[in-house]
């Protein structure tokens, strides 16, 4: 895996190949080469590093589904995989856990299915 484009699927195989590091470095260095401007881009970059390594997890059903439906909306797979970020973000620094290094995976995924939610 040469380098990181957010408007690709992720080869699982390739991208279970690499160190997160590695990751972190190529998904900075798409960024910057398309001169997107962030105030922190180490941040954002662990956003989207959070998000990519959900979708090719095998429990990341419901990551995929999210993906898919704010795409089908209109959204780019790059703009969705900030919106399923941030939702991830905020269930990590924000809410309540119920230990430290936990996260509420179910509130989480009952939240990304809510998403763009057509009735």
């Amino acid at each position: 895996m040469k380098s990181y484009a957010p408007a690709n699927a992720q080869s699982p195989k390739e991208w279970k190949s690499l160190s997160q590091s590695g990751h972190l470095a190529r998904i900075e260095n798409y960024h910057r080469e398309q001169c997107i401007t962030c105030d922190n881009p180490q941040s954002h970059a662990v956003l989207h590093l959070a998000v990519e390594n959900q979708l090719i997890s095998s429990s990341g059903k419901v990551v995929r589904e999210t993906l898919s439906r704010l795409m089908n909306s209109g959204l780019g797979r790059h703009e969705a995989i900030h919106v399923i970020g941030e939702l991830y973000m905020d269930f990590e620094l924000s809410r309540p856990k119920p230990h430290p290094d936990a996260i509420d995976w179910e509130g989480y995924e009952t939240e990304l299915k809510a998403l763009y939610q057509t009735e």
